[in-house]
């Protein structure tokens, strides 16, 4: 009896150790599906509820190019003189960009004075300034 006990031992001790690393494996499937993840397992990070921007994604930290900071500018002006009064979480949400993305342009654009204000904080509310 040992000497099947000696033969099986090794076996059975294979087989845990291959089914323990798949159900490893596939829980860390689910969970980087769950996130969001990409298959190959590198995490994106934590997101909001906020979507991603629509587009090209940069990698965090990447700055934006000229043309796209460009483009990005002349959308918000378009944006804000169809909707006078919007608010900023109301334009990233009409834009489909997260709302901490509209900080830069909203200065360069109050700071070129192509943009007025009116409130503080969440109730800042923007329109576009008469010519």
């Amino acid at each position: 009896m040992s000497d099947i006990n000696a033969q099986l031992r090794p076996l059975v001790e294979t087989f845990v150790a291959d089914l323990a690393a798949l159900i490893r494996q596939a829980a860390l499937a689910q969970v980087s599906a769950a996130l969001g993840a990409e298959e190959s397992g590198a995490g994106r990070g934590r997101r909001g509820p906020n979507k991603a921007p629509k587009g090209a994604k940069r990698p965090k930290g990447a700055k934006r190019t000229a043309e796209e900071m460009e483009a990005l500018l002349k959308t918000i002006v378009k944006a804000v003189s169809n909707a006078p009064g919007i608010r900023a979480d109301q334009l990233a949400s009409e834009l489909g960009v997260e709302t901490r993305e509209l900080a830069l342009p909203i200065k360069k654009l109050l700071a070129d004075k192509a943009l007025t204000k009116r409130g503080q904080k969440r109730a800042t509310a923007y329109s576009v300034k008469a010519k």
